[in-house]
């Protein structure tokens, strides 16, 4: 772990770091989720999962897991850590995995991997989410942009906690402090985040995630 840590905060090409993800073989209770494509973000989510894993060892219920690309996050699943980055909202394994979270009115944790990352205004989710909006609608997301922003706000009144191994001033005691406070607030109650679209489009995206996912 300190290794992949050194890796991260050399800037090490993404090949050399992504060698050491890897994700859960079976379904975790706390999903983390990442941008797939955005290697230092993916590789945090890692780290920070590593590091929840050995602080909730003996607990099953908190058992975490990164979810891989193209994979449904939510199987079993009770609440959720979003690592935010720049670019995540728009991304289609992203959104589509915070369409699910919403969809199953799961809590998110919101996690910032980047120090200049800001919350998105509705014109920039709009602008984001339009160009891999069909292919979500393709997969089964009924949302719209409108939705979708309000997912975003709706995690952010959640405050999000900065977890950077990339970043040289967080050493490893920083990590772990950071890891023992994203469990002390999962472990204290998290604002469900739901999703707001009509209820027959929401009946119908339920009946479609039934199809999709096994719960």
């Amino acid at each position: 772990m300190s290794e992949l840590t050194e890796y991260l905060q050399r800037g090490s090409p993404a090949g050399t770091v992504l060698n050491y993800v890897e994700v859960s073989r079976s379904p975790p209770k706390v999903a983390i989720v990442a941008d797939p494509s955005n290697f230092q973000a993916t590789a945090c989510a890692l780290v920070l999962c590593k590091l929840l894993g050995q602080a909730c060892w003996h607990d099953v219920a908190m058992s975490p897991g990164v979810v891989p690309r193209g994979e449904a996050p939510l199987a079993g699943a009770t609440a959720c850590v979003m690592v935010f980055s720049k670019g995540a909202v728009g991304q289609f394994d992203f959104t589509m995995a915070m369409y699910q979270a919403a969809l199953h009115q799961l809590p998110i944790l919101p996690i910032m991997s980047e120090e200049d990352f800001h919350v998105l205004s509705e014109q920039e989710v709009t602008e984001a989410v339009s160009l891999v909006l069909p292919a979500l609608n393709t997969a089964g997301c009924v949302a719209d942009s409108k939705a979708l922003f309000s997912i975003v706000s709706q995690i952010f009144v959640e405050i999000a906690i900065r977890f950077a191994p990339q970043d040289g001033a967080f050493s490893a005691d920083v990590l772990e402090a950071k890891a023992t406070e994203v469990v002390q607030r999962l472990r204290g109650g998290v604002q469900t985040t739901k999703l707001e679209v009509s209820s027959e489009l929401l009946a119908k995206a339920a009946a479609e995630s039934a199809r999709r996912i096994p719960l």
